[in-house]
């Protein structure tokens, strides 16, 4: 019988890999000259350069040599920080601060549409973003005009007190002037499981652990946060007041029991100056701007490669529910500008 021997494998020539190599530096060169291809389109968006903003100009609308900035508050206001789940949160306030910092070195930025889609968000943060507006109008003399999308209500409010008027959508939700400080208390549920925290403080110090979710709420701890938050609901007034200069005080403190108002209600109390749709808005900033017409344009995240090549580049044009803990949840109370009921 005859035996099958195994078939010897036969060597590769040298050519063989050198064929290969070439391939794989073929491919290499073909992936950086799209790398560069796509860097071109970003410099071009760009307006001519790369930014150093990390950020792009994208025109929305219009035509003309002049220009009116788009400038979105959408979701809940807030600075930056890390999630419970160890991932960045978005920080609206560095958006608004590089948006306004570049348009100061456009001299053809003549105004500004400040577009707010937000229940509210962080006292601090609110603050932040209003102070932001009023400093930009105080060096440029440029108007800014808010218009309210689906939502406009507490810190969503709060910061368009900068604006030199308002208009609203017809379907929108604004109001909600007031803040809170929210505390979720399981001292009860502790107890119940014969679960003890103990805090251990100097003498002179008895409030230093107030708020914290372990231990029943003294008297004295209610008083101190009722202090502060009596002490921002003041200063939200006074906003209030100072940017609605056709209100007095006490028709302003009438308003501003928390409640929400329709676009009917908020203009038939005075809160905001007209009803109607963003091209309104638009033609608003225009004549305030005297211009008859005008390029609106938008500053956009520089897109990454991977963005790219991926169609990962987002355009933010709407109110992003957050799934997982509100702000601050991790770091205990917190005083917010924020009306709670936009996630029920």
């Amino acid at each position: 019988m005859e035996t099958i021997q195994p078939r010897q494998r036969e060597s590769r020539p040298v050519s063989f890999f050198i064929a290969w190599f070439l391939v794989l530096l073929l491919m290499l060169s073909a992936g950086l000259n799209v790398l560069l291809f796509f860097v071109a389109i970003g410099s071009f968006l760009g307006g001519g350069a790369l930014p150093t903003d990390g950020m792009v100009e994208v025109a929305i609308s219009g035509s003309g040599s002049k220009k009116l900035l788009l400038l979105r508050v959408e979701g809940v206001i807030q600075q930056g920080s890390i999630s419970p789940w160890g991932t960045p949160t978005p920080d609206t306030v560095e958006k608004v601060r590089r948006s306004l910092d570049r348009a100061r070195h456009d001299d053809d930025i003549a105004g500004v549409l400040l577009q707010v889609n937000s229940p509210g968000g962080g006292v601090t943060a609110s603050d932040l973003i209003y102070d932001l507006i009023r400093q930009y109008k105080a060096d440029t003399g440029y108007p800014v005009v808010a218009h309210f999308g689906d939502l406009a209500a507490s810190g969503g409010y709060y910061i368009s007190m900068a604006a030199d008027r308002i208009v609203a959508h017809p379907t929108s939700t604004t109001g909600s002037i007031g803040v809170i400080v929210s505390i979720l208390n399981l001292a009860g549920l502790l107890e119940r499981y014969d679960v003890e925290e103990i805090q251990i403080t100097p003498g002179d110090t008895p409030l230093k652990g107030m708020g914290s979710p372990m231990s029943p709420m003294k008297p004295e701890e209610r008083a101190v946060l009722q202090s502060l938050v009596e002490d921002m609901y003041r200063r939200f007034v006074d906003l209030v007041v100072l940017g609605r200069p056709g209100l007095e005080r006490p028709a302003v403190e009438k308003l501003a029991d928390g409640s929400i108002y329709s676009a009917d209600r908020a203009l038939e109390n005075g809160l905001v100056d007209q009803i109607g749709y963003r091209r309104d808005a638009l033609q608003t900033l225009l004549d305030s701007a005297k211009l008859g017409q005008a390029k609106l344009i938008e500053y956009r995240p520089q897109p990454t490669f991977l963005d790219m090549m991926f169609s990962r580049v987002q355009t933010p044009s709407k109110l992003e529910i957050q799934v997982g803990p509100e702000i601050g949840a991790s770091e205990g109370p917190m005083l917010q500008y924020l009306w709670n009921g936009w996630r029920r």
